[in-house]
């Protein structure tokens, strides 16, 4: 195990080994590290100016997948510089989430936006729909977010959980606490972690069982 340690550490210092309590843990890891090697040998043996955006989008998912998200970020932004709209939505997410770079609600509404101009997509408006329910990066505008989560909701799982507090608050429409519990309950069939802990929290009960999808 020593040895494995040594050889991680040697190879990306940057990334935590104190969450590695075991020989499997340790093993996750350096296949993450082994993983990440092999995208970078798309950049050494290549100038720069010369890498297309899906080898960009590739090194910036094997960075991702090696927890290093300050370099998935860059390849992300270099990707979607080229025109790759999944980098760039990934660009998004991580602006958002502050994952890699200094959180920016504005800047990422302001980009997932532009997204909009040459590409749709059902996580892309759910994310969207969360911003104008939470007021980030842009004024809370309910009625507008509950459009989009209803446009998505077939789709995405978060899209039902926010349906279920807003019809169950009446943001954005008619309070309504059936179709609040059966978006709750499809949400959570769905395995949203939010809609799952807040059923278990509550003890919410219903009249038949759900299975999850």
């Amino acid at each position: 195990a020593m040895l494995k340690l040594n050889y991680y550490y040697s190879v990306c210092k940057d990334n935590s080994i104190m969450s590695a309590s075991s020989d499997e843990d340790i093993d996750s890891i350096i296949i993450n590290i082994k993983y990440f090697n092999l995208g970078t040998e798309t950049i050494k043996n290549k100038c720069i100016s010369h890498v297309n955006e899906y080898e960009f989008y590739e090194l910036a998912e094997r960075y991702y997948s090696a927890k290093m998200f300050k370099n998935a970020f860059y390849f992300f932004s270099k990707a979607a510089e080229k025109g790759h709209t999944k980098a760039l939505y990934n660009r998004i997410l991580c602006l958002y989430n502050g994952t890699g770079v200094e959180q920016n609600y504005k800047e990422a509404f302001e980009e997932l936006n532009q997204f909009f101009v040459d590409s749709i997509n059902s996580k892309a408006l759910s994310l969207l729909g969360e911003m104008y329910y939470l007021g980030k990066g842009t004024q809370k505008k309910y009625e507008q977010a509950f459009k989009l989560f209803i446009e998505t909701e077939k789709f995405e799982s978060m899209s039902k959980y926010y349906l279920f507090e807003m019809y169950q608050n009446g943001y954005g429409t008619e309070k309504n606490e059936q179709k609040a519990k059966e978006f709750l309950k499809q949400s959570a069939s769905m395995k949203n972690k939010k809609a799952i802990e807040y059923i278990i929290n509550n003890n919410i009960k219903f009249d038949d069982e759900f299975k999850f999808v």
